[in-house]
């Protein structure tokens, strides 16, 4: 099946929900804030996240198929390419029947960086594959229908997770 490509993400994405609404553990003190940086062709990407959240992607009612996908941009743990490996994938999935969740997760790779990769950025996967199912029926997702999916250091994750 050959899939159209995905056009870069043109309006704001949907509000963003922290995972640690009290702090991440082990991000205790870190006060720098979040970068945002957008190349000439459109896509974003992130870094320096200390407040790791969750942005949801929601089918039509009348499309949704109760499965949902934790979307987990790559970027060799340095950054996320949260557009082309987040944002827009969510939107495709989401517009086919799919819960879709863009994470933004700790960095254990950029400049200076104290995290973990199997210890901060995989608390803050498995913190929202839990946080997914824990308001499944509210977002018409069946809790035993949630899986995730990884790009890169993304991937990596996902294999960690399981």
């Amino acid at each position: 099946m050959l899939l159209a490509p995905l056009a870069i993400f043109a309006a704001e994405p949907p509000a963003s929900i922290p995972l640690w609404p009290d702090g991440a553990p082990g991000s205790e003190g870190k006060t720098a804030k979040e970068v945002v940086a957008k190349s000439a062709s459109g896509e974003i990407s992130v870094w320096s996240i200390h407040n790791p959240s969750l942005t949801p992607y929601l089918p039509l009612r009348e499309k949704a198929t109760g499965t949902a996908l934790l979307v987990i941009p790559g970027g060799g743990h340095r950054n996320l390419a949260i557009t082309h490996e987040g944002y827009n994938i969510a939107e495709w999935l989401s517009g086919r029947g799919i819960a879709a969740f863009v994470l933004k997760h700790r960095l254990a790779r950029e400049t200076n960086s104290t995290y973990k990769i199997e210890v901060e950025a995989l608390a803050d996967t498995q913190r929202a594959m839990r946080y997914i199912r824990s308001r499944a029926q509210e977002w018409g997702v069946d809790p035993a229908r949630v899986g995730a999916i990884g790009f890169s250091a993304g991937g990596e994750l996902v294999k960690l997770r399981v």
